[in-house]
């Protein structure tokens, strides 16, 4: 027998791997804030099969001011995931190709940011290549529903443009997807606040 097969007791004692999608922000949440949006973003992955923690604050969840841009989130988490990371109950290793990132105070009726990192969903963005070009994709979802949707995505249940265009998982007042060679921001230009109209 080889030497590199671990007995019975070794392999007992090595930690179970917990892999969890990532959830971030852009809005410097306390931790209880963030484990009540995560568990809000499990919601429909929990009526729909009882699917539960999955989704947990990555080691440094807030990426606040300068660095609250989707780009910034994609270079610390393809890092991330390149090794696991020591959590509560052993080691996290974290989904390559799916995160979440909450916007604001305002995701209840805003909706998360579900963001996709697959080569291969990529392709199938109506958007003229421009997301391979990127190498990422984004949607906004309703927090209840986004969890489901990556569960779906990880199997390959559904497509990610099949989501995209899904009315019953759009937030409040969002159109389905449309865009022409857009992102989800260009889609979706921020409106000024108070101030900045003031200032206009």
């Amino acid at each position: 027998m080889s030497n590199d097969v671990p007995s019975q007791s070794e392999a007992a004692d090595t930690p179970t791997l917990v892999e969890k999608v990532a959830l971030y922000s852009f809005h410097p949440f306390t931790d209880t804030e963030l484990a009540t949006i995560a568990k809000a973003c499990e919601k429909d992955g929990y009526d729909n099969g009882g699917n539960e923690d999955f989704i947990a604050a990555a080691p440094k969840p807030h990426f606040t001011d300068s660095d609250g841009k989707v780009e910034s989130v994609i270079a610390y988490h393809r890092d991330l995931v390149k090794s696991p990371t020591d959590g509560p109950d052993g080691p996290v290793s974290y989904d390559p190709n799916y995160f979440i990132v909450v916007k604001s105070p305002q995701w209840k009726k805003e909706g998360v940011l579900v963001v996709t990192l697959n080569e291969f969903e990529l392709k199938e963005v109506p958007d003229d290549g421009e997301a391979v070009k990127r190498g990422w994709d984004a949607w906004m979802f309703t927090a209840k529903s986004s969890g489901l949707t990556i569960l779906n995505l990880q199997i390959a249940n559904m497509g990610w443009t099949e989501y995209t265009t899904w009315d019953d998982d759009q937030p409040e007042g969002q159109e389905v997807d449309g865009r022409d060679g857009k992102t989800w921001y260009e889609m979706h230009p921020e409106e000024p606040d108070e101030g900045e109209r003031q200032q206009d």
